[in-house]
């Protein structure tokens, strides 16, 4: 191995997938396990998944061998008072991963990361699964309350469409910039769907 190659590997962004359980079988889970094996294809990035737990003992989802995942507790927590013990360890892991980019696939999981990233070098990324019209369903709902500290702390939102995140901008003044990336299709999903409508279609 190269000194050049050694200080490639050494320098490649570190990016963080952070979820509820990435062993879970949801359309949240299948996205980020997907996202995740396609970055960590690059050169460029090590890719790390964290849970909140893992109840199942295999993933529903596959993770390519070279990215780590391991889970913060060992106990399913609700929202609330309780995280506030998860901060710290969070704060850990950031630190002796020395990771550079923590995603958060639930913005529920942005109480944890933010106030965890705060005075490091990494910076937390909201990751929107869910329409906005249902984040704001409720307006005293705890998720909406999160939202609205998102909007000040996160250094940046993901939406999944444009029209949220235009609502982002304008109804919730976000401070942070907001992009819309749309939910990626897999390739062979994609070309079994082509061939059956091509099939039907004739």
């Amino acid at each position: 191995m190269t000194e050049a190659h050694v200080n490639k590997k050494r320098n490649r962004k570190k990016i963080c997938f952070f979820s509820g359980d990435i062993t879970r079988s949801g359309g949240t889970e299948r996205v980020a396990c997907l996202i995740a094996n396609g970055l960590a294809e690059r050169q460029e990035f090590q890719i790390f998944v964290l849970s909140l737990v893992e109840k199942n003992k295999t993933m529903f989802f596959s993770l390519k061998k070279q990215i780590s995942h391991q889970a913060l507790g060992r106990r399913w927590l609700r929202p609330g008072p309780g995280y506030l013990a998860l901060v710290p360890r969070l704060r850990n892991y950031l630190k002796e991963n020395e990771i550079d980019v923590i995603v958060d696939i639930d913005i529920v999981l942005d109480v944890l990361s933010i106030p965890a990233a705060y005075g490091r070098k990494t910076k937390v990324v909201s990751w929107e699964h869910f329409s906005f019209g249902f984040e704001t369903a409720v307006r005293f709902s705890y998720r909406n309350i999160i939202l609205r500290y998102v909007t000040t702390k996160a250094d940046a939102i993901v939406t999944l469409t444009d029209k949220d995140r235009q609502a982002f901008i304008d109804r919730m003044r976000a401070l942070p910039p907001v992009f819309a990336i749309y939910n990626p299709v897999e390739p062979v999903a994609a070309e079994k769907n082509r061939k059956k409508h091509a099939k039907n279609s004739g």
